[in-house]
């Protein structure tokens, strides 16, 4: 169901429900949300799943308590759109392996019993709210996925 949604009640709502992992994770754990945002038209509840499976993924990739976790939103005003960041300091991929990441059934994870289904349902999710997401890794140097999302100009009062 498309309604106006706001991203950082859905940033706020995934954390509460990925806070298990988070703190099993890092002891480093920052949130800057820019706020208000413009709204935006989606379906609340997928997006929601798309920040769980961004949290999830990026909790993974963490090898010791003591690496970073951000998640960040803002509005690019030029662009019309509300932009999601979530970086973590994991141990990162391959620049080659980058194009695959949203393949269904892709992972890097399969001695952790990942499936490569989150980050395929992810991509659709996004692409469905007329968004785009863009990953950034290097072996070592973690990872930062970024979500833009086109606000709802009428909703904001921009039409």
């Amino acid at each position: 169901m498309q309604e106006n949604t706001d991203l950082n009640k859905g940033v706020m709502s995934a954390i509460r429900l990925t806070t298990r992992s988070i703190r099993s994770s890092t002891n480093s754990f920052e949130v800057d949300l820019s706020d208000p945002l413009p709204p935006i038209r989606g379906n609340s509840i997928q997006l929601e799943q798309v920040m769980v499976n961004l949290i999830i993924n990026a909790c993974q990739a963490l090898p010791d308590m003591d690496r970073k976790l951000l998640i960040r939103s803002f509005e690019n005003i030029e662009e019309k759109k509300n932009v999601l960041i979530v970086k973590d300091e994991g141990t990162g991929i391959e620049a080659s392996l980058l194009p695959r990441l949203t393949d269904p059934f892709f992972t890097t994870k399969t001695n952790q019993g990942g499936s490569g289904i989150g980050l395929a349902i992810t991509s659709k999710i996004i692409e469905e709210h007329e968004g785009n997401i863009k990953f950034e890794s290097a072996p070592g140097e973690g990872m930062t996925v970024t979500i833009s999302l086109p606000i709802n100009e009428e909703a904001w009062g921009l039409e």
